[in-house]
């Protein structure tokens, strides 16, 4: 199984000053025999936020701030078109949020 970190690592070698990063969060549920995915608003599916939010910090903190790349990093939640602005933002301070928590 590959790391998230890993998988980060290998998106940064391939971008040259700007890595876009999008997530959402989805529901499983079986329609008949065939499992159906479901986008759903920020915390109320899978992956978890909290989990997401760490690897995103320490990803930005140790690959990015502390190696001075000269790279930008966007962040956008691609969830539901009534909640996804809210959401990007309720992403983006969760994530600053556990990055502060890095020295």
């Amino acid at each position: 199984m590959i790391s998230g970190r890993k998988i980060l690592s290998e998106a940064l070698k391939l971008s040259k000053e700007y890595l876009s990063l999008r997530f959402s969060q989805v529901t499983g549920f079986y329609f008949g025999r065939r499992l159906l995915k479901k986008r759903v608003p920020l915390g109320r599916g899978y992956p978890d936020l909290s989990p997401l939010a760490k690897a995103l910090a320490e990803f930005m903190v140790k690959e990015v701030k502390e190696k001075e790349l000269p790279i930008k990093i966007h962040l956008i939640h691609t969830g539901l078109a009534e909640t996804k602005y809210r959401d990007t933002i309720h992403l983006y301070a969760t994530v600053m949020k556990e990055a502060a928590k890095h020295p």
